[in-house]
């Protein structure tokens, strides 16, 4: 069971940060202490951004994959994350995951976003400034 928690801007009580944090405190036995260990997590909007990024490369892309889905894996492939091993004479690949467990902070996230930003305008022969422009009008909606 995994709680998110922040601490307000006044006080010095922690609040769930989200709606599942709060039904897995509710899960949590009255008059029991409990140890935390915080870790701070990563921006879940900086996700967000990812996502857009993906979404505005795929509806521009050159390579005519099928889904969002295989195009991010492209992606991430293409600049650099990914697992890559051999066997049999056979080199296989998958993409790195981006998920909150695997990516901890936002510095090893942004370089991930900027190593496939810079893959995607490779991708969709895109002007970069009209891309920027672009993802911002998306991040905006």
């Amino acid at each position: 069971m995994k709680i998110r928690i922040k601490k307000p801007e006044f006080g010095n009580q922690l609040v769930p940060a989200d709606f599942e944090s709060q039904e897995n405190i509710n899960k949590l036995k009255q008059d029991v202490t409990y140890t935390v260990n915080p870790v701070k997590c990563r921006n879940p909007k900086f996700l967000a951004k990812f996502f857009v990024l993906m979404k505005v490369g795929f509806e521009n892309q050159k390579t005519n994959l099928p889904t969002l889905e295989t195009y991010r894996s492209y992606i991430l492939m293409k600049s650099g994350h990914a697992l890559v091993w051999e066997e049999n004479g056979i080199t296989y690949a998958i993409a790195q995951s981006i998920s909150f467990e695997n990516i901890k902070d936002d510095f090893e996230f942004e370089k991930i976003y900027s190593d496939c930003f810079n893959q995607i305008i490779i991708n969709t022969e895109a002007d970069e400034e009209l891309f920027k422009k672009e993802l911002s009008r998306f991040m905006s909606n």
